[in-house]
């Protein structure tokens, strides 16, 4: 199906979103903390705002699922993060991005993944490919491309993973397993560590996130990463689905290729499992 109107209209409501946050990114912001404990701000909340009122306005029969606000009934769900990487926010760093994904028949379809700070926008095509959009000074476009196959592997993972114990034993293992090892990027946005494998930078992300992964984290960096033939599953193998609900039930693999997803779901594995 061609969801390039979507598209365009996605790409005009993210810059509108990005807009704001770089209002308040440059001058003042506050924070708050949630329910769960995880910081908020009011940039979320305007962003988020702006984006909702986009999509109603553009697709009224459609649902919205999103972070900051209460779900909206409706046929086809979108899935929103107005800042995916809020505490990179916070800290001043660039490492965050505006997720907004649709998914249809529990399947994510189409994806955007922008950085307000720079104007780059990652969204998946009509045409079962990826772009990476400049919309700074002129707009511009390249394609997505995976990396290709080597002898080592490129591992994009967080902190949290790095510092746990199974984690570095995770690395071990992958040492072993590739010819010439396993090399280590961090990002602090789930969004991002996603576009690192769509752009051929990384071969596969791994995670950990004590309190899991919500759809709205997921729904836009996995049709972006399918759509230039990646792979994103479960540990298990199995699908992730997008039925309506807001968290996600297991851990999950990011990979180049669903070869290579299924070798490191049976490293990550056995690691957990002399963990028990």
């Amino acid at each position: 199906m061609d969801y390039n109107t979507e598209k365009q209209i996605v790409l005009q409501v993210a810059e509108e979103a990005a807009k704001e946050i770089r209002r308040y990114y440059f001058g003042d912001f506050m924070v708050t903390d949630k329910a769960d404990g995880t910081p908020v701000t009011n940039a979320d909340i305007a962003a988020n705002r702006i984006i909702v009122d986009g999509l109603q306005k553009a697709f009224p029969e459609d649902g919205i699922i999103s972070e900051e606000l209460d779900d909206i009934a409706g046929g086809r769900t979108w899935y929103i993060d107005p800042i995916d990487g809020t505490k990179q926010f916070i800290s001043h760093s660039d490492q965050f991005a505006i997720h907004i994904g649709l998914a249809e028949e529990e399947k994510p379809v189409f994806g955007l993944v922008y950085k307000p700070l720079t104007h780059e926008a990652y969204a998946s095509q009509e045409d079962g490919a990826g772009r990476l959009y400049t919309i700074n000074g002129g707009e511009g476009q390249s394609k997505l491309h995976l990396r290709k196959a080597d002898d080592d592997l490129i591992l994009i993972t967080n902190t949290q993973f790095l510092r746990s114990g199974y984690g570095l034993k995770i690395i071990e293992e992958l040492g072993r397993t590739f010819k010439n090892g396993c090399r280590i990027m961090t990002s602090g946005s789930q969004g991002l560590r996603m576009m690192k494998v769509a752009e051929g930078f990384a071969d596969a992300s791994i995670i950990n996130m004590p309190n899991g992964c919500s759809t709205w984290d997921l729904c836009a960096p996995q049709a972006i990463v399918e759509a230039v033939g990646g792979y994103v599953a479960y540990l298990d193998g199995s699908a992730i689905t997008y039925s309506g609900q807001r968290g996600l039930t297991q851990d999950f693999i990011v990979a180049r290729s669903k070869e290579l997803g299924i070798n490191l779901c049976s490293v990550i594995k056995s690691v957990l499992a002399e963990r028990k």
